[in-house]
């Protein structure tokens, strides 16, 4: 009951016989409105076979590992859920009930596909974009810096950042690193840099 996962169980036929605080929470429906009812109603129609497959599997002896899926709350609402299921058996053998954990994942989902928005942004832009540490080795080097200095990553992924400025010049490192550390950024500005 203190799980913030939806913890519940079901009869082979989908039947809900148990349902905890957590399931309410995250799907919408209280106990005594499910419990009786058939899990497939959280099944959007084109995952509804998972359901009924899962069941099956279990029922012959077979382990079903946990997956990712989406489900529906009772508001209609679609939901990214981790799902893991397993039987329950009685002393001869027979499932009797199926226990289900479903956590939900949407927002790890969504903070996924933001990273990879943003991945795809930084990888796609014209403009130079690379990171670096503080001591000023380069760790990331997206296309745009390719395309601009005329280095592959690999030739600059590892290298310290003052391999692409002029002869003689030093880079601010310690100046800059010191603003990053107390959270202030570096005002643009202009300068210059060695192609290959």
């Amino acid at each position: 009951e203190t799980s913030d996962d939806a913890i519940f169980s079901y009869q082979p036929d989908g039947t809900v016989l148990s349902w905890n605080a957590a399931a309410q929470k995250i799907f919408g429906y209280p106990a005594a409105e499910m419990i009786g009812r058939n899990i497939s109603v959280l099944a959007p129609p084109e995952r509804a076979h998972e359901v009924q497959h899962g069941a099956w599997l279990l029922q012959h002896g077979k382990r079903v590992p946990p997956f990712e899926s989406e489900r529906v709350t009772r508001e209609g609402r679609l939901v990214q859920v981790q799902v893991s299921t397993s039987a329950v058996r009685d002393p001869a053998g027979n499932v009797v009930r199926i226990a289900a954990i479903l956590r939900d994942v949407t927002e790890r989902k969504q903070a996924e596909e933001a990273r990879a928005w943003l991945a795809a942004i930084v990888e796609n832009s014209n403009d130079a974009i690379f990171t670096r540490a503080l001591d000023g080795t380069i760790l990331s080097w997206n296309a745009g810096a390719e395309r601009m200095l005329g280095y592959a990553p690999a030739e600059a992924i590892g290298k310290p950042i003052s391999f692409t400025l002029p002869p003689g010049r030093q880079p601010n490192l310690a100046r800059n690193n010191e603003k990053v550390l107390r959270g202030e950024s570096v005002a643009p500005h202009e300068s210059n840099r060695m192609t290959r």
